[in-house]
């Protein structure tokens, strides 16, 4: 992508033009818009995609602010992106909370390149989510690949998809890698740019890509939506080729507020002759042979854990025809069950919940190393019912993930149709934990010796994984080091209780503070390194400087807070990695000598 720059290229025009952004969001001009996206089998709404919207104004923005598209690029030419994103994702959760029925999805667009700004901090969205108590499978986020990193688009669904939110791949043919990123990212929903679209009943080829990719979709257990629709001959030409849902103005306009059908709309559907595919649009294929077969290829593909379980989880729901799969795993300690990976969105609106084992429905596969199959899941006596649920659940199967020593977690699924699971799908779901099994084992073997059991974070070893040398690719890339002050004085005075309850506090603070992509390691008694890659020093401190604050605002223990010295260093062209954590190290001791709690960058003076 070519770079942007403001439109007046006098002196200091970049200037005025982050002022004017600046503006902008702080001012009421910034608003949402709904346009209903349309299920084309019911002829009911799927959901509404939330626009974002700008009146026009004064100064150095001028006609560009009425273009929501061309505003994004210039924020991101100017370093206002994230500022801009944010607020419209702020407006457009309020909106969503005033108007919502609480049946409806929304589709919030997301721009992916945000999670490369220094100011970025995971956990915004799903914040607010839980502050206006909208359940986050409600919640697609709309990712588009038109960047210049599609990698960034990875990092983001990954991040989201944790959180429970569903995703759509957007603008589906707007850009050079669009085909390539669907392969990798098996979305929710996908949707197809709508100059695509527009011209399909003119076309017989782009009727025939629109066919292609509704068979990839019902193959993923994806929606595909058509973007565009705005005569009847094209949306005669969408539905006959299968696509799930449909949207253009011929369906429904930009509205302030979610608004129902309007009846010429209903009556495009009808004479479009919509066929009649039934509610569940995730039918089981005939062969499981293709889809067990993509498994275990995929298992073989992917040695990290987390990608293996997810391509477990994804093949698993398309393998049954089901909205949601979820993979649990034994803790260390080999008591408590949690959620490693998850297709579609969870029970629970806090999508982290944990059973023990013998609690619930999961706990109970996994005490008694036995399938369970039910058709009245919450009537039965086993059923945990824990706070937060979301989402009713009729029907029932979990069978065990097994080893030489026993029971390792459970693969499950839900439906919340009474029956509807059948001897088959408990066939279908044994073989897939049999097949995974040895896998898993292996893969969460690697783990544990590359994570720290106390604080779960990665371990020395794991370095040569997240910072590998040497590294040929001698892209950008920063550490920060950090370590806790007085550490052996809070153990002398209130015990090694609570310097492990200090080191969990430290890690989790981390955790919380860095983008998804980056690393956090503790690498010593009380010294964590976190590795931040496609950051100078710069953007490094102020993320260093973000985390060293949250840990100084979090509170160990009633009245016992703990803080941390930080040393930054960003890699120069050929060194070496022990070297720059030699860096980094000497820049903590100087924020050490300066009194604590304070970040220092290394060559800063």
């Amino acid at each position: 992508m070519a770079v942007l720059h403001a439109p007046d290229d006098g002196p200091g025009s970049v200037e005025q033009m982050r002022a004017a952004l600046d503006e902008l969001v702080a001012s009421d001009a910034l608003s949402v818009a709904f346009q209903p996206i349309v299920d084309l089998a019911t002829g009911g709404v799927e959901g509404y995609e939330v626009l974002g919207r700008c009146r026009h104004v004064a100064g150095p923005l001028g006609a560009a602010a009425s273009s929501p598209s061309r505003l994004l690029e210039i924020a991101h030419a100017c370093g206002r992106l994230l500022a801009l994103d944010r607020r419209w994702r702020e407006l457009a959760f309020a909106a969503i909370a005033a108007h919502d029925d609480g049946r409806a999805a929304f589709f919030i667009n997301v721009d992916p390149r945000v999670a490369h700004d220094a100011d970025f901090a995971p956990g915004f969205t799903q914040g607010l989510a839980r502050r206006h108590r909208i359940a986050a499978h409600r919640i697609v986020l709309e990712l588009t690949e038109t960047i210049e990193a599609p990698e960034a688009i990875e990092h983001v669904l990954r991040h989201y998809a944790a959180q429970g939110f569903r995703v759509a791949v957007d603008d589906l043919g707007a850009g050079a890698q669009s085909l390539a990123l669907l392969l990798r990212l098996r979305p929710q929903f996908i949707k197809l740019d709508g100059a695509i679209v527009r011209g399909a009943h003119a076309d017989p080829a782009r009727a025939a890509l629109v066919r292609a990719l509704a068979g990839f979709a019902n193959q993923t257990g994806a929606r595909l939506v058509a973007e565009g629709i705005e005569s009847e001959p094209v949306l005669e030409v969408v539905v006959g080729a299968g696509a799930h849902c449909g949207q253009g103005f011929l369906l429904g306009r930009p509205a302030p507020a979610p608004m129902p059908l309007a009846g010429p709309s209903r009556h495009a559907l009808d004479r479009a002759g919509r066929p009649d595919r039934g509610a569940d649009h995730g039918a089981a294929p005939l062969d499981p042979l293709p889809v067990l077969l993509r498994l275990v290829e995929g298992l073989h593909e992917r040695s990290a854990l987390d990608a293996a379980l997810g391509h477990v989880t994804a093949c698993t729901r398309e393998l049954l025809g089901v909205e949601r799969v979820s993979l649990r795993l034994l803790d260390e300690s080999r008591a408590r069950l949690l959620v490693a990976a998850r297709s579609g969105p969870s029970v629970h609106h806090d999508q982290r919940v944990e059973f023990r084992i013998g609690e619930g429905l999961v706990g109970w596969v996994v005490a008694n190393a036995m399938p369970l199959r039910l058709g009245h899941a919450e009537a039965d006596p086993r059923f945990a019912q824990k706070p937060g649920q979301v989402a009713e659940v009729g029907s029932f199967i979990g069978v065990p993930l097994l080893d030489a020593h026993g029971c390792i977690g459970v693969l499950s699924t839900a439906s919340p149709v009474a029956g509807r699971f059948s001897s088959t799908d408990e066939a279908h779901l044994r073989l897939v934990a049999g097949i995974v099994s040895p896998h898993l084992q292996i893969g969460r073997l690697k783990r544990l010796a590359k994570t720290d059991p106390l604080t779960c974070v990665l371990n020395r070893h794991a370095l040569d994984e997240v910072l590998p040398e040497p590294d040929l690719t001698r892209a950008t890339l920063s550490v920060a080091m950090f370590d806790i002050d007085h550490f052996k004085r809070l153990n002398d005075r209130l015990g090694h209780g609570a310097g492990d309850e200090a080191l969990r506090a430290v890690a989790a603070a981390l955790t919380s503070s860095v983008r998804a992509h980056d690393h956090v390691l503790r690498i010593g008694g009380e010294e964590f390194l976190v590795v931040l890659p496609g950051v100078g020093a710069a953007a490094a401190r102020t993320i260093a400087e973000r985390a060293r604050e949250r840990i100084a605002s979090v509170e160990i223990l009633p009245g016992e807070r703990v803080t941390a010295s930080v040393g930054v260093a960003e890699r120069h062209r050929d060194q070496g990695r022990d070297e720059l954590l030699q860096q980094a190290d000497d820049a903590l001791y100087r924020a050490k000598a300066l009194g604590r709690n304070c970040t220092v960058v290394a060559g800063s003076g």
